[in-house]
C-alpha cells in the first residue's frame, strides 16, 4: 500500500507486503530485521529526520518495550520525558536505572551492586577512559580535573591497569595522584593531614637504601674499609642513618680530626641539626669512654666526637692518631636536610 502527495509526485508512506512501515522510504523491509517495523526518513541528501511526541507541560512523552501486555511486562523498558520536572529516565525490566534531571544532573540506579563497565576497543594500543570536570566560570570552557583509566605505559596487550588523578590551577589538568599496577601510590608533590594545607608541612618524599660509609681526615685521606655498610630511610627532610664499619688500615690519616663521608643526603651547619650515636666500638689506639658524631659543620661530613678522659666534663673532636687501622664502630645518625 502506497501513499503518495496530493500531487503524485512523492511518496509520503508505503506499507510492504510484510506489513512493515516507511515514512519518505519506500522499501523498510531492506532495513536491518531487528528494527525495520517503521522507518522514517529518505536517507536523501539534507533531508534531516525527527520523530517528536507531542505532550502537554503537565504530561510525560514515553517509549516502551513490552514482552508482555499486563504489569511490568507492558512496559520492560522504557525511556520517558516528564515535562513538569523536565527529566528523563530511562529503564530495565520495568525500573528506572538512569534519570537526568533538568540541570544536568546525572542519577544511576543499580540493584544491590551498581557496576559500570567502561570498555576502550584500544586494539593493540594503550586504552584508556576518563571522567572529566569542565566549568565555564569564566565565560570559556575549562578543563578542571580528570580521573583517567589506562593501561599501564609499554603495551596495548597488557592486562595491567593504571589510574590517573588529575587537577588544574589554570585549565590544563596534571596528574596529581597515580596508582600502579603493583598498589603503589605516586603522588606529585607531596600530601598534607587534617586541615592543613601549608606547604611548610608537606610530606613530600620517603626514600629507603643503601650507602657505603667512608673515613678520613681533614684532608679526605681516608682509610681502607674491610666493611663499610650503611643503609637510610629519608621522611620528607629528616634522615636516619645506620652504619657499620671495620678498618683495615688507615691509610695516611692524620690531624685533629676524624670525619664520616659519603652520606645520601648533605645536612645544614646549624648546631641544632641532628646527632650520631655510637653503641659499640672497639680496638681504638686511645682509651675513650664514649663515642659519637657532630652533624652542625661541613654539609657533606660527620665530625667524630668522644669522651677521651674519665671525669671529662665535655667531648672532643677525635684526632687521627687515635685509630690504628683495625678498629670497628657501628650506630646510627639523625638529621635534617634543612632546618
Amino acid at each position: 500500500m502506497i501513499w503518495d502527495d496530493n500531487q503524485g509526485n512523492a511518496t509520503r508512506l508505503v506499507i510492504d507486503s510484510s506489513g512493515n512501515v516507511g515514512i519518505a522510504y519506500t522499501t523498510p523491509s531492506s532495513m536491518n530485521g531487528s528494527a525495520n517495523n517503521l522507518v522514517v526518513g529518505s536517507g536523501a541528501s539534507g533531508d534531516n529526520t525527527g520523530l517528536t511526541l507531542y505532550s502537554n507541560s503537565d504530561a510525560s512523552g514515553s517509549i516502551h518495550f513490552a514482552d508482555g501486555t499486563s504489569g511490568g511486562d507492558a512496559y520492560r523498558g522504557f525511556i520517558y520525558y516528564t515535562q513538569s520536572s523536565n527529566h528523563m529516565a530511562f529503564g530495565t525490566d520495568a525500573t528506572e536505572r538512569l534519570r537526568i534531571d533538568s540541570d544536568g544532573d546525572q542519577k544511576l540506579t543499580g540493584g544491590t551492586d551498581l557496576y559500570v563497565d567502561l570498555f576502550a576497543d584500544s586494539g593493540s594500543s594503550q586504552g584508556s577512559a576518563s571522567f572529566t570536570f569542565r566549568s565555564d566560570g569564566t565565560s570559556t570552557d575549562q578543563q578542571l580535573a580528570s580521573i583517567v583509566m589506562q593501561q599501564e605505559s609499554g603495551g596495548g596487550s597488557a592486562q595491567k591497569g593504571e589510574m590517573l588523578f588529575q587537577v588544574s590551577d589554570n585549565a590544563n589538568p596534571t596528574t596529581a595522584v597515580k596508582i600502579f599496577n603493583n598498589k603503589n601510590v605516586q603522588f606529585a608533590t607531596g600530601m598534607t593531614f587534617g586541615g592543613d594545607t601549608s606547604s611548610a608541612n608537606l610530606l613530600d618524599d620517603y626514600e629507603e637504601g643503601t650507602w657505603t660509609p667512608q673515613v678520613s681526615d681533614l684532608s679526605n685521606n681516608q682509610a681502607t674499609l674491610s666493611t663499610a655498610q650503611g643503609s637510610y630511610t629519608k621522611i620528607g627532610r629528616m634522615v636516619l642513618l645506620n652504619f657499620n664499619v671495620t678498618l683495615s688500615s688507615k691509610g695516611s690519616m692524620t690531624g685533629s680530626y676524624t670525619f664520616l663521608r659519603n652520606l645520601p643526603f648533605t645536612h645544614p651547619t646549624a648546631a641544632y641539626n641532628g646527632t650520631g650515636h655510637i653503641d659499640y666500638f672497639s680496638n681504638f689506639d686511645t682509651a675513650v669512654s664514649k663515642l659519637a658524631f657532630d652533624t652542625s659543620s661541613t654539609t657533606t661530613v660527620m665530625w667524630m666526637t668522644g669522651v677521651v678522659a674519665a671525669g671529662s666534663t665535655s667531648s672532643n673532636y677525635i684526632p687521627a692518631s687515635y685509630f690504628g687501622g683495625n678498629e670497628s664502630f657501628k650506630g646510627s645518625i639523625i638529621y635534617q636536610t634543612s632546618v
